[in-house]
């Protein structure tokens, strides 16, 4: 996985993912997140890892929870195409919905997750990056 950044845009699998949002529908939202629940039981790898975080960040997006990386600007090329989509793709979003989102989170942030192994080996971004998790989560509540 290419990654520049602890944000939940600041890797390749979640550029590419915001890539194909553009051309899609809430469908391809829910369906990643989908993905990832299916995973959850196994090991999740990295790319499905980060496209599950991207989509969750969508659903906070559109609940009006933006992170503070969609409040400054642009720190990853891929979000300003996701706050465009969000602007043009208004959605309410229900409970179950956040909850299987709040599972994703959690599940991403495991111990069965290539994404946590992979940050706990960068030991010094590990802290930081398990900080944009958790503020994902709580912008999702």
């Amino acid at each position: 996985m290419g990654a520049w950044g602890t944000g939940i845009f600041d890797n390749d699998p979640a550029g590419d993912w915001a890539c194909e949002l553009e051309e899609a529908d809430f469908t391809f939202v829910r369906d990643s997140i989908e993905t990832v629940l299916e995973e959850a039981d196994h090991y999740i790898e990295v790319d499905v890892g980060c496209m599950g975080l991207a989509a969750c960040e969508v659903v906070a997006m559109l609940k009006g929870n933006p992170g503070a990386e969609s409040e400054d600007g642009m720190t990853a090329p891929a979000l300003e195409r996701v706050n465009q989509w969000v602007k043009q793709n208004p959605q309410t979003i229900d409970d179950e919905l956040i909850q299987q989102c709040l599972q994703v989170v959690d599940a991403v942030k495991g111990k069965d997750s290539e994404s946590a192994e992979l940050w706990e080996e960068a030991e010094e971004d590990y802290a930081q990056w398990i900080q944009v998790v958790d503020d994902l989560r709580s912008r999702l509540m």
